[in-house]
């Protein structure tokens, strides 16, 4: 598989959201978003990649993926989703699905995704999508151009203590699940802390 330039998947980009009709999202935006997510999928090799309703994503995301990952993009209408399909359809590493994220998640309870990518997020995942991390798995909320939608995903995600978070580039939160044994650890802690006071 050839690996493609950042030009390259900008103009794929562009090429889908002209089809799609959407709101035109600033080159320089597009462009920090996408290489961080580039990023995110280059550390998980033969990852499990799941992304929510943001279809630009998917192309950077495909982008930085080794040819053992696989992405499962979701869209809940069947025009964005048969759209999505067309644009990715030579690429075998990548499946495209017509639901909504909480049901998915919902129908997928055992597997655990490497990497998660929203372009906004339901209060009602706050402890979902930690749950369906894997160990040493991230999501990311990206959308540029929209710090309020960032603000959202970070309260929403900070209060489960599950997960590590930072704000990252072009309004894009990150986060990186904390590992179960640190947080046993922790916990364990505060337990024998709090008898040694009493």
């Amino acid at each position: 598989m050839s690996a493609q330039t950042d030009e390259t998947v900008l103009a794929a980009v562009r090429r889908f959201r002209g089809r799609a009709g959407g709101d035109r999202t600033s080159d320089s935006a597009e462009l920090t978003t996408g290489r961080l997510l580039r990023m995110l999928a280059a550390s998980k090799p033969g990852g499990l990649l799941l992304c929510a309703d943001a279809p630009e994503s998917c192309f950077w995301l495909a982008a930085g993926m080794d040819i053992g990952s696989k992405l499962i993009c979701l869209s809940g209408d069947q025009a964005g989703a048969a759209l999505l399909k067309s644009s990715l359809a030579d690429d075998i590493r990548i499946s495209v699905h017509c639901q909504h994220l909480i049901a998915f998640l919902g129908d997928v309870g055992q597997h655990r995704f490497d990497l998660m990518v929203f372009s906004s997020l339901d209060a009602g995942l706050s402890e979902m999508v930690p749950a369906r991390l894997a160990a040493g798995g991230a999501v990311a909320v990206c959308a540029p151009g929209n710090p309020d939608e960032a603000s959202a995903a970070e309260d929403i995600l900070s209060g489960q203590g599950r997960l590590y978070l930072c704000r990252g580039p072009g309004g894009s939160v990150v986060g990186a699940r904390i590992p179960d044994d640190h947080l046993r650890k922790r916990r364990g802690g505060r337990r024998q802390r709090g008898g040694a006071r009493a």
